[in-house]
């Protein structure tokens, strides 16, 4: 019996039995399952076989892309080897400029110009691809403490050292000389292009302007580019697609300067100006708007003699070198050349004076009036610039308030009111060029009181030879 049950213990025997059959059973049913599962139709085999493959495939393609991806982007750091490519946009030479080569292979190297830099980054000339070498640069080597560094071609601004070492920066003796410059880039050009994220028309002007300039062109041009850093992005674009394209017949190289420390360099003269000149004006905050007057001072190197200042809203109908060649025309004080204004501008901005001086030529219409002049288009003798003291005098805030004060004058219109005021007492420090080679489109104040004189301030007859689209004009499609 079982213990504390009063039942025999025989009684649960049968229990077990019946237990262990049903263990057996499911064992057995469970090897038979697995039998079963192991004995596959030989077609189900083929389709994973078929499978595996796929997968073996797909793995071995993803390798293959994933190494043609590094490959890739190895080339495209290392630089290209095709003449229609520039992208070596890794690789910073500090103060060097980048180099277009026409219908060759280049050496392309792009930089970023800014006062107070001048130290390279350890980038030996060993690493440079093995292309056409950039053309020798006519300053010489220094640091920032005025001592010779090795030959790198480096290309140095006066801002990059200390003033006391100014003077070293000279062309070397090895240069080639002509009458526009040194080297063999001796034309150079200044251009402004700012805030094209926020004014995208700025970047269509600027790429219209520069593809006039590049394929009339029968010599090489060094641009200088002010800019911020969105509008740095653009021009490089815009340069890239022009040498794709091929549309320069000559050489071009540029460098980049950076507005905010162009802004920096020039508070003083700007705030000084704004405030005699421009009656602080909000439009003309920026020191781009006055950078022409004190650029020889300030900004470029003592090797750049001749330098074309021009706005963005430009199209060239003729070659560039024949603009070059109005330097040759200056005579005695002439230390810029720059186009009458040809809008009654100055007519309105000189009404008080010319109200108390009955019978003054001052705000008359050419060719015998003191018209005033317009800045989109300038010719800056830097040598002249620097030599002329009567120019430096009204660089003076007292003098220029004198000045000021006698023509009852407020500017809005940066530059061109300082060169405006000062020719009225001093005409010879000007080359008027001719209306052609700043044909201005604007027709904004005929409709302002002056439709019956307008036509004496608007007239050009003959060829042009720029067009500028000033207040957004559109530029006549003439060939």
């Amino acid at each position: 019996m079982r213990r504390g049950t009063g039942e025999p213990a025989n009684k649960s025997r049968p229990q077990l039995n019946k237990e262990k059959e049903d263990k057996t059973d499911k064992n057995m049913q469970f090897v038979n399952n697995s039998r079963t599962r192991r004995s596959r139709p030989k077609s189900h085999d083929n389709n994973l076989l078929v499978n595996v493959l796929r997968w073996k495939l797909l793995r071995i393609l993803i390798l293959l892309i994933v190494v043609f991806m590094i490959f890739y982007g190895i080339f495209v750091h290392t630089g290209p080897t095709n003449s229609k490519e520039i992208h070596m946009n890794d690789r910073f030479f500090p103060n060097e400029p980048i180099s277009f080569v026409h219908g060759d292979h280049m050496d392309v190297i792009h930089i970023d110009h800014k006062v107070g830099q001048g130290k390279a980054h350890g980038i030996q000339e060993n690493q440079l691809p093995k292309v056409q070498q950039l053309p020798p640069n006519p300053a010489l080597h220094l640091n920032n403490q005025g001592q010779r560094l090795p030959n790198q071609n480096q290309f140095i601004s006066i801002n990059d050292v200390p003033g006391n070492q100014i003077q070293k920066i000279q062309q070397p003796q090895n240069a080639a000389k002509d009458s526009t410059g040194t080297g063999e880039y001796p034309y150079h050009v200044i251009q402004s292009l700012t805030n094209t994220d926020k004014r995208p028309y700025l970047k269509t002007r600027f790429e219209e302007c520069m593809i006039s300039i590049l394929e009339k062109s029968s010599v090489n041009l060094h641009f200088f580019f002010v800019v911020d850093t969105p509008s740095k992005q653009a021009i490089l674009g815009i340069m890239q697609d022009i040498t794709n394209k091929k549309i320069a017949r000559s050489k071009v190289q540029f460098n980049f300067l950076d507005i905010d420390e162009l802004a920096k360099e020039l508070a003083p003269m700007v705030s000084m100006l704004q405030q005699h000149v421009s009656g602080g004006h909000p439009y003309y905050k920026d020191a781009i708007f006055f950078l022409s007057i004190a650029i020889h001072q300030h900004v470029m190197p003592e090797y750049v003699h001749r330098l074309v200042m021009l706005d963005t809203d430009l199209i060239f109908k003729t070659d560039i070198k024949q603009l070059f060649a109005r330097f040759d025309l200056f005579k005695g004080n002439n230390v810029i050349g720059i186009a009458h204004e040809q809008q009654p501008v100055y007519r309105h901005l000189f009404s008080l004076y010319r109200s108390q001086n009955r019978g003054t030529l001052v705000g008359d219409p050419p060719p015998n009036g003191l018209t005033g002049f317009n800045s989109g288009v300038l010719l800056l003798d830097l040598d002249r610039m620097r030599r002329n003291t009567l120019y430096h005098t009204y660089l003076d805030g007292t003098n220029l308030k004198l000045l000021t004060e006698k023509y009852h004058f407020k500017g809005h219109l940066g530059d061109q009111d300082f060169f405006s005021l000062l020719s009225l007492e001093h005409p010879d420090l000007f080359h008027v060029l001719p209306c052609s080679w700043n044909r201005q489109l604007c027709v904004w104040w005929r409709d302002k009181g002056y439709i019956d004189i307008f036509d004496q301030y608007f007239s050009c007859p003959g060829k042009i030879d720029i067009f500028h689209g000033n207040c957004n004009t559109p530029i006549p499609k003439t060939p």
